[in-house]
């Protein structure tokens, strides 16, 4: 993971029902350093599928039920900031999962060999 500098940083702060993906591309396109995401729970993220979305150029992080949960594109890769929240033990204890390691458990699940298209 690549360190992150703060220091003059204009940074998109995270919004409820806000900082969607065309809410942070914008603010990427009028000077943003960085951009957060809504918050994310991590139940919801570990059940969805990665999907490259052509049309849209964007990969998509889609539930079963159909919801995009999380959306992003090459223009926000090393700028945008996910909020991953959660209270549950257990997928910590079943994960072995810390705050260190849980962007690198992330990373393992959503690498590209895991992709399907959508039709």
């Amino acid at each position: 993971m690549a360190s992150m500098d703060f220091n003059a940083a204009v940074v998109l702060g995270p919004m409820v029902r806000v900082t969607t993906h065309p809410m942070r591309l914008l603010a990427l396109q009028y000077g943003a350093t960085y951009v957060y995401t809504e918050e994310i729970i991590d139940f919801k993220l570990l059940r969805t599928i990665r999907v490259e979305n052509a049309k849209l150029r964007t990969t998509d992080f889609v539930h079963p039920d159909g919801t995009v949960v999380f959306r992003t594109s090459a223009e926000e890769k090393g700028k945008v900031i996910l909020q991953l929240v959660g209270h549950h033990i257990s997928p910590c204890q079943q994960h072995s999962l810390n705050a260190s390691r849980a962007p690198l458990m992330l990373r393992e699940r959503y690498r590209p060999q895991s992709t399907w298209k959508r039709t």
